[in-house]
């Protein structure tokens, strides 16, 4: 299904597939550590910046990933320039169509009584080559790596990937008990400790204190 943009015909899908092709990154979570960081240092280090969810508030991204239902967001964030890859079943929304560079993903796995248009999963979903499916699977970090990964990317630096405490940049934490907070940080480290075991993407911690420098090379 890959990615749907909008033109005067009406939507259809493009392929991004290894479009960066063997180029690094920098992933920019939502950690309270991100506002640490020199914003300026990052987007000077001439490596693409994709951010998820908030992240856009303290970083000028070049790429920018969510899931959640426009509203969360900052109205500022639809006038970036930033490519934006966003959930189809949102196009309709007014903010998101006057929006610009803003092309959809369908995501599924998703629960059709809380997500209109969602799609349901299916065991016959394609999850590699040119058009992809993205699997949901509770959270945004997980479904960003496997978009990383579709465009071509093959050493991502993580920054702001805490893992470890409640984000100061997401406007749902109050929506969260500790709990749900804490299933979603246990699933994102499982998520980086498979792709660094299958050698999927080379992985780099820029996030100090961090648990995922227990298993992954930290540079400052």
């Amino acid at each position: 299904m890959a990615l749907f943009v909008k033109d005067s015909k009406g939507y259809h899908k493009q392929s991004w597939h290894n479009h960066y092709a063997g180029q690094s990154i920098i992933l920019c979570g939502t950690g309270p550590s991100l506002h640490d960081m020199d914003a300026d240092k990052l987007k000077g280090s001439q490596l693409p910046l994709f951010g998820l969810n908030n992240a856009f508030e303290v970083v000028d991204l070049d790429f920018w990933m969510a899931f959640d239902e426009p509203g969360q967001f900052d109205k500022k964030l639809w006038s970036r320039d930033c490519i934006k890859f966003y959930p189809w079943d949102y196009r309709n929304k007014y903010i998101v169509r006057k929006a610009s560079n803003v092309f959809f993903y369908k995501a599924y796995g998703l629960s059709r009584e809380n997500h209109e248009g969602g799609e349901e999963f299916r065991e016959d979903l394609e999850l590699g080559g040119p058009y992809i499916n993205f699997i949901f699977e509770g959270y945004t970090f997980s479904m960003a790596l496997h978009m990383i990964y579709w465009l071509g990317f093959s050493k991502v630096f993580l920054a702001g990937c805490d893992f470890g405490g409640e984000s100061q940049l997401s406007e749902l934490s109050s929506n969260y008990n500790e709990a749900d907070q804490q299933c979603v940080l246990q699933k994102g480290l499982e998520c980086l400790e498979e792709i660094k075991s299958r050698g999927a993407l080379e992985l780099v911690s820029c996030t100090a204190d961090s648990p995922i420098n227990e298993f992954l090379p930290y540079q400052p």
